[in-house]
């Protein structure tokens, strides 16, 4: 860590006891003058500092802006001492993830970032990535099983969780498109995109690398095909004082707690509860064939059921294109 990163993980982990300029220094050996110009680059990123006569500096306000060393504490004991990176810009987080996974095969790791060039999502579309406020993250962990059934609910995991971070913010109408869509007021908000490493040697599961982009704020007004179906979670504008590290951090947590969870049925409650379009008709194209049928719910596996011709069929993810254009409503 920098001197500044130091500093601040200091301050931070002293909460509301404050601490010396005099023994930041002698702590990190420089001046205390030193010390003092670091306080003021902190103060300068978003960071609330204040100056007690007597007693030092004491942190009274989290910067809202993204910052490494704020995530490593809010999520130091998550997934086993995770590694953190915060990129100004980059291609694709998972690309990242995937090459870092490559040298760190066990290693936990988060790459976080506001503007993608190369951000994609199923199918390899191409992702918005370069919205106002975006938030663009990949998650690469050792998977839980090496069961393939069982690492389909990872999508699963993810789009609850997403939910879950987000639901303290809005209002009660996010909800989650089969199979790995966030829509918040009949637009979409968020989508997921969970790709696997497989190992060579006995062709298992090595790591599973988890995406996210969130549309946080910003517009659409310069992509109209764009617009008829994405929307923002807060509009054109985040709120004063939502904090970006503390909606990572709580989406990690929820992550990581339904990735250690042995028993998958309240996730597979949750995801059906948030599913988006139950008892509506809808439209999924199969084999280079359009079908239309009732949207009843998931089963056990997270595999969409459909009521068609008086029967109950089962569809499985990757083989079905279940358009969202016909969930969005018109602002």
């Amino acid at each position: 860590m920098t001197i500044t990163d130091q500093i601040l993980m200091t301050l931070i982990e002293r909460k509301e006891q404050p601490i010396s300029g005099q023994d930041l220094a002698n702590h990190l050996s420089i001046t205390r003058n030193t010390v003092w110009n670091h306080i003021k680059q902190l103060k300068e990123n978003g960071y609330e500092i204040n100056s007690q006569p007597g007693q030092g500096y004491i942190l009274t306000e989290l910067s809202p802006h993204l910052d490494a060393t704020q995530l490593k504490y809010l999520l130091k004991r998550t997934f086993n001492a995770l590694h953190i990176e915060v990129l100004p810009t980059t291609t694709s987080t998972n690309d990242i993830a995937k090459a870092y996974q490559a040298d760190h095969p066990t290693q936990p790791a988060l790459f976080v970032t506001q503007n993608q060039t190369k951000g994609r999502g199923r199918y390899g579309k191409s992702f918005k990535s370069d919205l106002d406020e975006g938030l663009y993250l990949s998650l690469v962990i050792p998977p839980s099983t090496t069961n393939f059934e069982e690492m389909t609910r990872y999508t699963l995991m993810v789009a609850v969780a997403v939910v879950e971070a987000l639901k303290p913010w809005v209002e009660d109408d996010l909800a989650i498109k089969w199979v790995n869509d966030i829509f918040y007021n009949g637009k979409k908000i968020a989508g997921i995109l969970c790709e696997s490493i497989m190992s060579l040697e006995n062709y298992e599961p090595q790591a599973v690398v988890i995406g996210i982009g969130i549309n946080l704020a910003g517009s659409f007004t310069k992509d109209k095909e764009l617009k008829e179906i994405a929307g923002t979670v807060f509009d054109t504008h985040l709120p004063n004082g939502f904090n970006l590290n503390q909606l990572i951090a709580t989406l990690i947590k929820k992550i990581e707690g339904f990735h250690l969870s042995k028993d998958p049925q309240p996730l597979i409650e949750k995801y059906d509860h948030y599913l988006l379009g139950k008892g509506q008709k809808v439209t999924y194209q199969q084999q280079n064939s359009t079908y239309q049928g009732v949207l009843k719910g998931i089963d056990s596996n997270g595999q969409l059921l459909i009521q068609r011709n008086g029967k109950t069929e089962t569809l499985i993810a990757g083989e079905v294109t279940f358009n969202s254009a016909q969930f969005a409503k018109e602002n």
